[in-house]
């Protein structure tokens, strides 16, 4: 595994809401980076609301949300590792029968 995205952090997607953050847990048990991402993610959630209200105003708003919600990338490590752990698996146990 690359390490082009360790320097942001876990999430491949930035969480929005603080309040809903996994980050939280670890943040509570003194973990600095998560901390970090807990203030990445009051930026997130302003960001989005603003995109939001743009494409509101200007675009064709349920067109872009027809399939799911906006989001903002963050490119953290976190698909990297799971599709590395999947892998491994599968050097390991095989793919079955």
């Amino acid at each position: 595994m690359g390490t082009s995205h360790w320097d942001n952090g876990w999430f491949a997607i930035a969480p929005g809401d603080p309040a809903t953050s996994t980050a939280n847990v670890l943040a509570a048990a003194g973990i600095p980076a998560a901390q970090r991402s807990l203030n990445n993610s009051e930026g997130v959630g302003q960001r989005v609301s603003a995109a939001k209200r743009i494409l509101r105003k200007h675009g064709n708003y349920s067109w872009l949300r027809e399939k799911d919600n906006l989001v903002v990338l963050n490119n953290g490590i976190e698909f990297a590792a799971t599709y590395l752990i999947m892998l491994l698996s599968l050097i390991f146990t095989g793919d079955g029968r």
